[in-house]
């Protein structure tokens, strides 16, 4: 199974340029210029081919899609438009959009992954050639740590391990090492293998002397368990005392590599794990891997952390379903919260939580009960709200009046969270019930509670609105939509666009897209793909590709684009011609001259109003 899901970079992807794995220098003077150099060094099709056998279709290539299940291809790959488009589930984006759906990765990682083929240094995104050694110093150790592993000196770690109930063939599997006694075994070998003991340092592997010059390993005399990124390769390593000196568990420090806060250990068993199917969330390494061995598929686990936001959303991109497996005592029940807190603001909804009996781990359950553990487990599980209202009412009483407004305002915080109109509603509604409040009043809690976005949330929580306003504005949505997608797929429509035209769209997410798209057309040789990849932040760039279309899309989007640039011009002019009105109060002569203007712009006449362009069907 292991090698199943192992991922090879160069084998999916393929490297590009005269030498494999080697990263060559491109000026980039900014951020911007090194997507461009990424996006202008990759062709779509070379890189989709990697991963699926596309077959000539017309002026593209097709294939059977890798997002949902079908028998006839429906998935085309565009090489003059630098796009893909999915006629069966909708999936379509770049060459980017690809690799993260692929792999199951941010924006930043595919970037880095293209970036890495194509031989382009990222500015400011964490240059390929910084972490290159520090995996190559990894990889280094891991050979260590299995030799040590295997060998006589390693007789007692495998006995242990053996007495934990892990077989040799999931030991293999999962990767589990030694790490020699001494002070010295891993600095000797990397430096074997031209590995400085800087760079160990830098991998967090090797600490420098303090009382004599020189580094000394990290790990030593452990038991280890490598903790691998999603592409597969390991980027760091928990190690287990087995002579009870502390601390008991050792994990890698923070490095340009690994971020505890942002991995889950067993994170690359789940690259094809289908999203129906739940990931189990547990706390320690041997739980996962004895659930595994149990026949429990997509475990895995926190690295010595609570869980965190960031493990929500990392989580979101492999299944709609997460189950948090945790102790039965007091310090796993208080862990089960604050996950499920977290994953439920994070709008993960359709998570449940079991709580193991008797105080016992998933290692301990599955070592007594083997298999037939699974569906015992699986019985377990109670619905994520479920869980919080009964630890809730554990802490308050609510047959007190008191107790109930307690557990209102507690819970509220969390319902005010959840971004999701219709998931918070249905929240709202069984809180309310449980509780025994009317829902209207514990909607104006959560009201109250709803605080001002951070800065860094504001960008994604205007794009998240942009297309859902209500009332009267859906006119306005709907032209805005017709817009942007007039001006992704036709990129002349995009460099046909003026300062005044834009101007005539709501300020907001997305006048900025237009004004980012426009600016890119501009440039020579501009694609629908180059258009989406032009913009950098994540939301809006995910808005506007739900806007992008097959390349025969049989639509005559300039029309319908300036047909919607002229409703709102019309209806800027009728909101300025109000504003004037206001303004100017009873005058006659400009009352008349409004009324003049206002005729005109209802007409589309040019130049009816200052800024405004002519109606489309004039």
């Amino acid at each position: 199974m292991a090698n199943e899901l192992r991922y090879d970079l160069h084998a999916r992807i393929g490297p590009r340029g005269p030498a494999c794995g080697t990263v060559y220098l491109v000026a980039a003077s900014s951020g911007r210029n090194s997507i461009e150099e990424v996006r202008a060094a990759t062709d779509i099709v070379e890189v989709v081919s990697g991963y699926l056998p596309l077959k000539k279709s017309g002026a593209g290539f097709s294939a059977c899609c890798p997002f949902h299940r079908e028998k006839t291809p429906s998935f085309h790959v565009s090489p003059t438009r630098q796009t893909f488009h999915c006629f069966g589930c909708h999936e379509s984006g770049t060459v980017f959009d690809f690799v993260m759906k692929m792999e199951r990765v941010e924006f930043a990682e595919a970037l880095r992954v293209l970036a890495e083929r194509a031989g382009v240094v990222l500015d400011g995104r964490g240059a390929g050639e910084d972490r290159a050694p520090l995996i190559a110093a990894h990889s280094c150790a891991q050979d260590l740590f299995r030799s040590v592993y295997k060998a006589l000196s390693g007789t007692a770690t495998r006995e242990y391990v053996a007495k934990r109930g892990i077989s040799p063939e999931m030991a293999e599997a999962w990767g589990l090492g030694m790490a020699p006694e001494g002070w010295s075994g891993l600095v000797d070998a990397a430096a074997a293998r031209s590995i400085s003991s800087a760079v160990l340092e830098r991998s967090g592997l090797a600490l420098p002397g303090s009382t004599r010059p020189g580094h000394y390993d990290r790990f030593r005399g452990r038991l280890t368990f490598p903790i691998k990124d999603s592409f597969g390769r390991i980027v760091a390593f928990g190690a287990r005392s087995l002579d009870g000196s502390e601390p008991k568990y050792l994990n890698s420090p923070e490095t340009p590599i690994f971020s505890k806060g942002r991995m889950l250990y067993g994170i690359e068993r789940l690259k094809h794990h289908p999203r129906t199917a739940p990931v189990l969330v547990m706390e320690g390494y041997t739980d996962v891997i004895m659930s595994t061995q149990a026949g429990v598929p997509g475990c895995v686990a926190t690295l010595g952390t609570a869980m965190t936001s960031a493990h929500a959303r990392i989580l979101s991109r492999y299944t709609e379903r997460i189950i948090l497996v945790y102790d039965g005592d007091k310090a796993g029940l208080a862990a089960a919260e604050r996950g499920a807190r977290l994953l439920l603001e994070g709008g993960q909804l359709d998570i449940q939580v079991a709580v193991l009996p008797d105080g016992q781990d998933p290692c301990d359950f599955f070592l007594a009960r083997g298999e037939a553990g699974v569906p015992e487990l699986l019985g377990l599980t109670v619905p994520l709200v479920e869980f919080l209202l009964d630890r809730v009412a554990l802490r308050h009483d609510l047959t007190q009046i008191s107790g109930r407004l307690k557990a209102a305002h507690e819970l509220a915080r969390n319902v005010a969270a959840v971004s999701d109109p219709v998931a918070r509603e249905l929240l709202l509604a069984r809180v309310a019930e449980r509780l025994g409040v009317s829902t209207q009043a514990l909607q104006q809690r959560v009201v109250a509670e709803v605080k001002e976005p951070r800065p860094s949330e504001q960008g994604e929580q205007h794009a998240a609105s942009a297309w859902v306003q209500s009332g009267p504005k859906n006119a306005r949505k709907t032209a805005s939509l017709w817009i942007v997608q007039a001006a992704l797929n036709e990129p002349a429509f995009a460099a046909s666009l003026t300062i005044e035209q834009i101007a005539c769209v709501p300020a907001g997410s997305v006048r900025s897209i237009l004004e980012t798209m426009a600016s890119a057309a501009a440039n020579a040789g501009a694609t629908p793909g180059s258009l989406l990849d032009s913009i950098e932040d994540p939301a809006l760039r995910e808005m506007a590709r739900r806007a992008l279309l097959p390349e025969n899309h049989g639509h005559d989007l300039s029309r319908m684009g300036l047909d919607a640039l002229a409703s709102l011009s019309r209806e800027t002019g009728r909101g300025e011609v109000q504003r004037l009105q206001e303004r100017l109060g009873d005058d006659p002569e400009a009352l008349a001259e409004l009324s003049r203007r206002y005729r005109a712009s209802k007409s589309g006449q040019p130049g009816s109003m200052p800024g405004l362009i002519p109606d489309a069907s004039s």
